[in-house]
């Protein structure tokens, strides 16, 4: 099992869903993917999919691109716990930006990614 402590801040980035089921609004079901350095914990934003439909490749950049700007630097991997066609995009933007990425599976990532989806969870579901 994979901990915060294992990692050096900007080392490894993390893309996972932060709610565990599709929720409703009145859009529409969302599912919720934030990206976060391992290291620190920071999140540092996210993208959402409405109805089972894929982000923008442009939402993905600028997601990336935000990430960059609050460290000037790009990780050295991208870890990620599911393959679904929304990791792809962000495999596919990591590797065009040297970025290494690896797949853990939800439970070697449970004890970085569990305080930020229960946080969510008692945010959004109160």
């Amino acid at each position: 099992m994979l901990n915060h402590n294992d990692f050096e801040v900007n080392e490894a980035w993390v893309v996972f869903k932060l709610n565990e089921s599709s929720f409703p609004t009145a859009e529409g079901l969302v599912d919720i993917y934030a990206l976060m350095d391992i290291g620190s914990g920071y999140i540092f934003g996210h993208v959402h999919s409405m109805n089972s439909s894929i982000p923008e490749k442009s939402s993905i950049k600028e997601l990336f691109l935000k990430a960059w700007e609050g460290q000037s630097d790009w990780a050295y991997k991208l870890i990620f716990d599911e393959e679904t066609e929304i990791t792809t995009l962000f495999k596919e933007y990591a590797k065009d930006n040297g970025i290494t990425t690896e797949y853990h599976s939800q439970s070697e990532l449970k004890n970085i990614t569990n305080d930020p989806k229960t946080a969510f969870a008692k945010t959004v579901f109160k």
